[in-house]
């Protein structure tokens, strides 16, 4: 209960106070890399692409990797055998785009509308108790932004695509 209530505390603590922006490209990196270690990586590597130019963007770092690990270690739930995940990062019309994608069995069509609603789950009572999509979203709309759900076109799994506003011109305070 104590790491729930945390959670839902976070939507509006920041960990990091004084952070307004990160390099979206940089922290990326950052997690793929400690969600690629070990034997984890080996059993769901994870890739990046698109993220060799620094991209600020107006959320906090530690805000932006608590969003990103919650997709990745969702998208590893989705292939439960293991798979590739991969992690695309690009910038457009004053927002930075991060999507992230699997190899599982996609989002059902009749859940994919609830698939942010607190307490919504599919993964049984010991799994989960469905916040943690809920909070993801609570995290990007503060700062601006969207995470949305969708199947890949060859319904070959999942993608989250998440957008954020570019930070200001001249902001140095992340």
């Amino acid at each position: 209960m104590h790491e729930l209530a945390e959670g839902l505390l976070d939507l509006n603590r920041p960990l990091d106070p004084d952070a307004t922006e990160c390099d979206v490209a940089e922290v990326t990196e950052q997690v793929a890399a400690l969600m690629g270690a070990g034997a984890q990586g080996e059993r769901w590597p994870v890739s990046v692409s698109g993220a060799a130019e620094s991209t600020p963007a107006s959320i906090s770092p530690d805000a932006l990797k608590q969003v990103l690990i919650n997709l990745v270690q969702n998208a590893q739930e989705a292939m439960p055998d293991g798979g590739p995940i991969d992690i695309r990062v690009g910038a457009d019309d004053g927002r930075i785009a991060v999507e992230i994608a699997d190899r599982g069995t996609g989002i059902p069509d009749e859940i994919l509308p609830r698939i942010f609603d607190p307490f919504f789950t599919t993964k049984g009572e010991v799994r989960g108790v469905g916040l943690g999509l809920f909070v993801a979203e609570g995290i990007v709309r503060a700062r601006g932004g969207a995470l949305v759900a969708e199947n890949r076109t060859d319904r070959s799994g999942a993608v989250f695509r998440l957008e954020i506003p570019l930070a200001p011109p001249g902001d140095a305070s992340g």
